[in-house]
């Protein structure tokens, strides 16, 4: 009998944020009244996890290439990043960062040291062996699994040329250190979205105005076309991707959010109405301007968020199709703002964000490009913990565990950590702990207890 609870798994913390709520006047048990309420009540203050100022002004933007030897093994905080472009977490807290100009992974640890973690910070298109030792040429996106698995996908963007070149590369380190290339595609224009399966099988990436898919016995195809210009992807709880069309500069058409069918064949607008300007917050996505949409992060309830490129905003879109407004940045501020504040609606926090991510533990990660920032927002919902679990013969399975509120709370089954089976009737739970036995459990399975 397996307690996923007490396990590491990749999305229990976000898990135990609130499940959808209806719109309604009378508050919920914990005194909200909107999904998006109860998402700022899960997050704590922002914080500034890599990239420094240099007398009150951002100093990733004056070079292609800002990283100097002395900042190896040294704070985050006084290091240069040249315009990164996305950044993951894996569960032991480590931070992994696409530094694009700087030809280079970087990993920021829990204590806050910067490391290279890929790379030599000399552009070249390197071979393979040992990660840090070779060369590479602007990693434009990254996907980490939560073991620090990494995938990275290259493109040839010369910052000191201004030239663009097809050709690219998906690379993966292992967590040993170890660099191997998955794929070369000849004809990769410049994208950042990637997304790799669990069992590695797998590959999604952007390239231009097509989203391309790459398995080892069919190789490259392209699976989704038609864009003006891809920013990111994400898969969603239903397995279906998610992909934002952020358009292309000073053109007022596209700046969707699309669904994708299985197929790839048909795509469904879930954000932006096609312009860069409209509607707001507390309103339908589909009727919202989303100037340059680029980064998208998908929570396991449905809801995600999304961050604009022209307009520095963060956007978090509920399960009912609302959207709402959780930071208003600056794109020409210049200045660094917003440490130690939670999500909120005040401006000048954040500028040019091209990617928002989620860390396994549920912590919200934010990288700005130009400015060359990591800002993260700690999530500071407390998930259920199972502390008791048995099972008898007839199938019986009863789980003791321990809550941060009284609500509802589902038990879940599963046999491989991937599909769960929530068939079982919701329990109340007065905290600190609740007992519940349930039947048709096996003792090969996984378990765990999700929060309403």
């Amino acid at each position: 009998m397996k307690n996923i609870s007490l396990l590491a798994a990749p999305t229990i913390c976000a898990l135990c944020l609130a499940a959808p709520a209806l719109l309604v006047a009378e508050p919920d048990p914990d005194g909200n009244t909107t999904e998006f309420q109860r998402m700022l009540a899960g997050f704590g203050n922002m914080e500034t996890i890599a990239g420094r100022l240099v007398n009150g002004i951002a100093s990733g933007s004056d070079a292609c290439n800002d990283w100097t030897a002395a900042m190896e093994g040294g704070k985050a905080t006084d290091a240069d990043l040249s315009r990164p472009h996305m950044a993951q977490a894996d569960a032991a807290g480590n931070v992994y960062i696409a530094d694009k100009e700087g030809h280079a992974i970087r990993k920021v640890s829990p204590d806050g040291v910067i490391t290279t973690f890929a790379g030599t910070g000399l552009r070249g298109d390197g071979g393979e062996g040992v990660a840090s030792q070779t060369n590479l040429r602007e990693p434009n996106g990254l996907y980490t699994f939560p073991d620090g698995t990494t995938y990275l996908l290259e493109i040839d963007d010369n910052c000191e040329t201004g030239v663009i070149l097809p050709g690219g590369k998906v690379r993966k380190i292992a967590t040993n250190g170890m660099m191997t290339t998955v794929l070369t595609d000849p004809n990769l224009t410049p994208g950042r979205g990637l997304w790799v399966s669990p069992d590695e099988s797998l590959i999604y990436y952007c390239s231009g105005t097509v989203l391309r898919k790459w398995t080892p016995l069919g190789g490259i195809e392209d699976y989704s076309t038609g864009y003006l210009s891809l920013g990111n992807i994400a898969m969603g709880p239903d397995g279906l991707l998610v992909v934002t069309d952020r358009s292309s500069r000073n053109i007022e058409t596209g700046h969707y959010v699309y669904r994708l069918s299985a197929d790839g064949a048909t795509r469904t607008i879930i954000a932006g109405n096609g312009t860069t300007t409209g509607g707001g917050s507390g309103l339908a996505a589909t009727a919202t301007g989303l100037n340059e949409v680029r980064g998208i992060a998908m929570r396991p309830d449905g809801s995600f968020f999304v961050c604009t490129h022209r307009a520095s905003q963060l956007w978090f879109i509920d399960t009912q199709g609302l959207i709402w407004l959780a930071i208003d940045g600056n794109r020409n501020s210049g200045t660094h703002a917003g440490d130690g504040e939670p999500l909120t609606t005040v401006k000048l926090k954040i500028s040019e964000p091209r990617a928002v991510t989620l860390a396994p533990n549920g912590d919200l990660i934010i990288t700005e490009n130009d400015d060359g920032y990591i800002r993260r927002v700690t999530n500071i919902c407390v998930p259920p913990e199972i502390t008791k679990l048995t099972y008898t013969a007839g199938g019986t399975v009863t789980i003791t565990w321990r809550s941060h509120r009284e609500g509802n709370y589902t038990i879940e089954e599963s046999t491989d950590l991937i599909d769960w089976n929530s068939t079982y009737d919701p329990e109340t739970g007065n905290g600190p702990t609740t007992t519940a036995t349930v039947g048709g459990g096996s003792p090969t399975n996984f378990f765990r207890v999700v929060a309403h």
